[in-house]
């Protein structure tokens, strides 16, 4: 076609008059578009700034003008609705701008666009069809390809589309049930995992990696594992003639010689048992339970075996490789179920889904790519080529390879023709800016298909002029930018110009102010984390209200004007660094708005909203009114909630609820989400009474949502009560991409506080950059991602190897970088980051100064459990060494957030002497020492005036709950207690005294180091009674040590399981063993004159015995009277019950021992120190287990006391060496033991209170 028929193309004169009564004019046409050839595919690669949409938009322009595409066959594709919106926005303002002559004819260039009758009748067509015009999501479009080509993609004519998350729960808990049915072959390993993870969390682990597009690895291969676990050595093959031969040959060294054939031999059973047509599964739980015991080195018996089989030569290189078969494959619940339970779930899924004629959000693109690699798959994609003639892709960065196979099928791979009528693809993107891999967008996949484009004969293109920042702040973000930064996929080879010169922020001086400033933290004397974000925070909200006060102007070469609040953003990386900041800001008077907030259904609000919600379904339930109403929407005050009790049907706050209940009876949900606004009086309250909108608006917009589910078919109060209570607990996530986000709360002038995720896309002419110090603790069941050589992406199940971790951290990385690039091309004209490191070159700070940052645990944590550093290179670094702090909180002397990478590339310029704008913030220790606010909440009490209590109410009550409160129980434990508690040891002043003491003291700690004996106290004490209760006695006997008893794995497994229970350290291990082994061991002498040549050697015994008896009365059977008869008529039990615990009783020539293990630590163990002690301490436990027992045993007269009871024996731990008789022994007379029963008539016998008598109801 030539210019007579009416071909447009780029110049000045080169219209044609048809007649039209409106002269040609000119339109700036960009010089962009003069690099890309329209005749070849093409990769647009953008920067921060440089106009991708610009471009795209007027992408659009130049094929409907200058290559006479009709507007219907030219696809556009963005990633989200908004952006759809956007792009649908300025494509028709820019059709109908171009129709429009100018006031003012202004010079034309060379390249312009000339807007003739031709131009203008196109222009006309394109905006009459604009709303057929196929700019919309990636989703959106394969939905309508899905239902016009339904025949073509074999689907339903009809279908609706379904919550992903929810019918997934719907088809696990199906397979749950299946799964554990009795007889099922899974059960044994899911109730492995169920004892591991509640249900809740599994569903939550499964759907992770339902959703996850990554081939799973290790893949677990039922018949390889159950082979390899069969081909494990038995007892037979461990013997001379077997593995010690091989063991031999194969330069194993001496230790592992050793110790690695026991171990086998613990597993020999196991497969002895499989090979003999055991349950596959069962053997699997036997092999995960010998994998995790301890062996040397700190190892489990797992790792162990694999390391030293690893390093074997042949004959030992096969075992080697079974061993490491099921270590990867099979090595966790989890590996199983993915490969066994999962695939059953999404079969049961899919088929649910197409019967249903139910599809969902990830539905609509796979549904689409299998159709176009089908058989019939041509025909669809020829179909597509009609109807589309070029495809331009945007954000292309955030695709995947569903996404890719679906284009490159249609556009890349269609058949060539050499004519301008040739199916086009023009990706345009921006790798740099690739930050959301957790939603399975893969940059990966960009690299591919940028290379397979331009390999393929198609065009890169880069974008390098920026429209966003000034020219001195682009400056230095290059400088950051250049080499150092970006590492991997990740590069910058094209750094930006500045297409604004005239673009300047202005100091009060009329000065350029500096583009960018380090904010210098200096710890005044630490860098603690908790510090540093107060620190960090409070000099953020002070320098705003400093800029804002004229601080700062702001030039555009023909006006200036002062920053605005709306003009400054503060980027975060989580919602816990952003409420921090806006703490500050509020402490600071500063305007601020929370930008797309994630969390709204995890609010108070809707908490609120479900309370009120669950009182409207059954108003007549008291509990359910009570709470509604002390929620907002009715207000009632704490102190008149008593009066709210029985109020009667006409009461308003009943009657409200009553006609609500109507409302939601009848379905009128509309009505009645406003009514629960305006009738309630909520909004009138949240307007005048409250600091701000933000509840108001979270109250309207959690019910705007709720709306939204009524119109999806949920009819009743009870299901939307189900739903709303999934999204508070994050089971279900509310539809939409701004579904569970908050609202701004006004459109007034604010500082907007987001985090750097939520940044992408938007810019101000500040930001401040205060987030990424610390980095959240990864879930060990989500997938671990990384890609392998292919640039297959590949989601790793369970610990990693070491070549697998390297690959993971190192993308991890990238990512870090890719979301720092993000953060730091926001900015228009200033940007502020933190710093962390030496002054600069000449910079001398005065007095003490720390310049690395301490992060802290959150209190709770424990010391061995220290944070994961993401991105440290050698992993064994990843776990720092934790050291007490003041406060009782751990220090970890790392910045171990993705600021990290920032950081290292900033010192790294400070340190070359890189100018740059630097302002100092001293770190002092907070008032509050960084302690945890929970802390001061849990000591928090409100005053009496808040409750409006009546002051002799509590007395009431007290009196009421003993009348009707039940039995009262009590104990020595509680007897002790209100009778002042425990005294300690006092040792005898005399010098014979002083010298056993020393003497029995050198003795108890001459065996181990001071720093090797086992401190005190209560979890002490119990970690060592647990050991005694669960420990075999007969089994240790024939161990002639503690350290060989230790070597036995299943008593080292109770030592270690019993110390992680209770917090007690495992270096106090040998010591533990020490004083078991010499209980079990010492011989006894017993109360009744008797010897018992040791525990282990014990015969009959009973561990743990309790006993409960009532508190004897006036008209109870005593001892001596016979067996108690207490369903004898008359008989009351009023004063309630003693119970104990007994920790064993023994039977010795044919008596009962009471014995009672004591664990205290005393100064002196010689026969008068204990026996002080016992009298101080433990003289009343002593009677009161005497007659426990005697009751427990059905002893109830002299003559069966004198032939069967032998007595109480203290045992005291500590203190059982070789020459020294730690105990304490005691067997009453019978008079004394009817004596200490009449005694407990008291109300406080011996001084130890019992509980009070029952007393008439008031």
């Amino acid at each position: 076609m030539d210019g007579r028929d009416g071909e447009i193309r780029p110049g000045v004169g080169r219209a044609v008059e048809m007649g039209s009564s409106l002269a040609p004019h000119t339109y700036p046409r960009p010089a962009i578009l003069g690099e890309i050839d329209l005749d070849r595919h093409a990769v647009i690669e953008a920067s921060a700034g440089t106009g991708k949409t610009y471009t795209l938009e007027h992408l659009v322009v130049e094929l409907v003008l200058t290559r006479e595409v009709p507007l219907e066959q030219i696809l556009v594709v963005t990633f989200t609705e908004k952006a759809t919106r956007e792009m649908r926005e300025r494509v028709r303002a820019k059709l109908r701008d171009l129709l429009e002559p100018p006031d003012e004819a202004a010079p034309a260039a060379a390249e312009d666009w000339v807007i003739d009758e031709v131009a203008r009748r196109r222009l006309g067509d394109a905006l009459a069809v604009f709303d057929r015009a196929p700019i919309s999501t990636i989703h959106a479009f394969c939905q309508r390809v899905l239902t016009e080509s339904a025949f073509d993609c074999a689907r339903l004519l009809r279908q609706e589309q379904v919550e992903s998350r929810e019918v997934f729960a719907e088809a696990f808990r199906q397979e749950l049930r299946v799964a554990l049915a009795p007889g099922a072959r899974l059960a044994p390993v899911l109730e492995r995992a169920l004892s591991q993870w509640d249900v809740q969390r599994l569903e939550d682990s499964l759907y992770r990696w339902y959703v996850e597009r990554g081939a799973p690895e290790p893949r677990f291969d039922r018949a390889r594992a159950e082979d390899a676990l069969k081909r494990l050595p038995t007892r037979l093959e461990l013997g001379p003639s077997g593995f010690a031969r091989r063991a031999l040959e194969s330069g194993l060294s001496r230790n592992p010689k050793k110790e690695i054939p026991p171990r086998l031999l613990a597993l020999a059973p196991t497969v002895e048992a499989l090979r003999a047509g055991g349950d596959f599964f069962t053997a699997l739980l036997s092999f995960w339970d010998w994998a995790q015991q301890d062996a040397p080195g700190k190892r489990t018996n797992l790792q162990y075996v694999r390391h030293y089989l690893g390093k074997a030569k042949a004959p030992l290189t096969g075992l080697a490789d079974l061993v490491e078969t099921l270590g990867r494959s099979a090595g966790s619940p989890l590996t199983v179920l993915l490969g066994e339970m999962l695939p059953q779930i999404a079969m049961r899924l899919s088929g649910r889904k197409s019967e249903r004629g139910h599809f969902d959000f990830d539905d609509m693109l796979r549904m689409l790519r299998d159709a176009l690699f089908s058989d019939g798959g041509e025909v669809l994609a020829d179909e597509l080529r009609r109807r589309y003639r070029v495809a331009l892709v945007d954000e292309f960065q955030d695709t995947d390879r569903v996404q890719w196979d679906i284009f490159r099928r249609v556009f890349f791979e269609a058949p060539a023709t050499g004519s301008e009528t040739d199916r086009r693809l023009i990706l345009i993107g921006d790798p740099k800016q690739a930050i959301y891999g957790f939603r399975n967008a893969d940059v990966h996949t960009y690299h591919a298909a940028r290379d397979t484009v331009v390999e393929g004969g198609g065009q890169s293109v880069p974008l390098t002029v920026s429209f966003r920042s000034s020219a001195p702040l682009i400056a230095q973000v290059n400088a950051i930018l250049a080499e150092g930064f970006f590492t991997g996929v990740n590069a910058y080879p094209h750094p930006v110009s500045c297409g604004r010169p005239e673009r300047r922020a202005l100091a009060p001086d009329g000065s350029d102010a500096p583009p960018v400033t380090l904010l210098h933290l200096v710890g005044r004397p630490q860098l603690r984390r908790a510090w540093v974000e107060r620190a960090l925070g409070a000099y953020v909200a002070a320098e705003i209200r400093r800029l804002l006060d004229g601080g700062l102007r702001l030039d555009d070469g023909e006006e200036t004007r002062p920053l605005a609040p709306s003009d400054v953003h503060v980027l975060c990386r989580s919602k816990r660094d952003a409420e921090a900041v806006g703490r500050a800001l509020a402490e600071a008077s500063v305007p601020h708005a929370h930008f797309k907030q994630e969390g709204l259904f995890q609010t108070e609000a809707a908490r609120h909203v479900w309370e009120l919600l669950r009182a409207v379904e059954s108003p007549d339930d008291p509990v359910r009114r009570l709470h509604a109403w002390l929620t907002p929407f009715f207000a009632v005050p704490l102190d008149r909630l008593g009066d709210c009790r029985d109020l009667p049907p006409q009461h308003p706050l009943v009657s409200h609820l009553s006609r609500w209940r109507e409302l939601a009876e009848s379905q009128r949900w509309a009505a009645l989400f406003r009514a629960l606004v305006e009738e309630s009086g909520l909004a009138r309250r949240e307007l005048f009474a409250a600091q701000s909108e933000r509840r108001l608006t979270d109250y309207q917009h959690i019910l705007e949502v709720l709306l939204e589910e009524t119109h999806r078919g949920r009819r009743s109060i009870s299901q939307l009560l189900a739903r709303l209570g999934a999204f508070i607990e994050e089971r279900e996530l509310p539809p939409g991409e701004s579904g569970n986000v908050h609202r701004l709360e006004s459109e007034r002038n604010a500082v907007q506080i987001l985090t750097m995720h939520k940044s992408k896309g938007l810019e101000a002419e500040v930001v401040f950059l205060v987030g990424g110090l610390s980095e959240v603790r990864a879930d060990g069941l989500a997938p671990k991602v990384f890609h392998d050589d292919d640039g297959r992406r590949v989601a790793w199940i369970g610990d990693p190897t070491e070549p697998v971790r390297a690959r993971i951290e190192r993308e991890r990385r990238e990512e870090a970088e890719r979301l720092l690039y993000v953060a730091l091309t926001r900015a228009r004209r200033r940007l502020y980051l933190p710093y962390f490191g030496s002054p600069p070159p000449g910079v001398e700070v005065a007095g003490e100064a720390s310049f690395e940052l301490e992060a802290e645990l959150p209190l709770g944590e424990p010391a061995g459990r220290p944070q994961l550093d993401l991105f440290f290179d050698d992993p064994q670094e990843a776990i720092p060494q934790a050291t007490p702090a003041d406060e009782g909180e751990y220090e970890l002397r790392r910045l171990d957030g993705p600021y990290r990478v920032l950081n290292e590339r900033l010192r790294a310029l400070v340190e070359s002497g890189h100018a740059f704008d630097r302002a100092q913030i001293d770190v002092r220790p907070s008032r509050d020492g960084g302690a945890d606010p929970r802390l001061a909440l849990d000591a928090w009490a409100p005053p009496p005036a808040l409750l409006g209590a009546d002051p002799d109410e509590a007395g009431r009550f007290a009196r009421l709950r003993r009348a009707r409160g039940g039995f009262d129980v009590t104990s020595y434990t509680r007897m002790k207690r209100l009778a002042g508690g425990f005294r300690p040891a006092e040792t005898d002043g005399g010098a014979d005294g002083a010298a056993e003491e020393a003497f029995v003291a050198e003795s108890v700690d001459a065996a181990l180091p001071e720093e090797e004996t086992m401190p005190g106290g209560a979890a002490v004490g119990v970690f060592l009674h647990e050991v005694l209760e669960h420990l075999d006695f007969a089994a240790v006997e024939p161990i002639e040590s503690p350290e060989a008893m230790l070597l036995d794995p299943d008593i080292r497994a109770l030592f270690e399981a019993r110390a992680a229970a209770n917090g007690v350290e495992l270096r106090w291990m040998s010591h533990a063993a020490a004083l078991v082994h010499a209980a079990l061991h010492a011989p006894l002498r017993l109360a009744d004159g008797g010897t018992l040549p040791g525990l282990c050697r014990a015969g009959r015994l009973a561990k743990e015995l309790p006993f409960l008896h009532p508190i004897p009365e006036r008209g109870h059977p005593r001892l001596g009277e016979g067996a108690p008869r207490l369903e004898a008529a008359g008989l009351r039990i009023d004063r309630g019950f003693v119970r104990g615990v007994i920790d064993l009783i023994v039977e010795h020539e044919g008596r009962y021992h009471v014995l009672d293990y004591k664990s205290d630590r005393l100064p002196s163990y010689a026969e008068g120190a204990v026996a002080g002690h016992v009298e101080n301490n433990y003289l009343v436990q002593a009677r009161l287990y005497t007659l426990g027992a005697l009751k427990a045993l059905s002893i109830h007269d002299e003559a069966a006391y004198e032939a069967r009871f032998g007595g109480l024996l203290y045992l005291f731990l500590r203190g059982l060496e070789p020459g020294i008789d730690a105990t304490w022994s005691l067997r009453p007379t019978w008079r004394e033991v009817c004596a200490w029963e009449g005694a407990l008539l008291e109300d406080a016998p011996w001084g130890y209170p019992l509980p009070a008598r029952r007393v008439a109801a008031p």
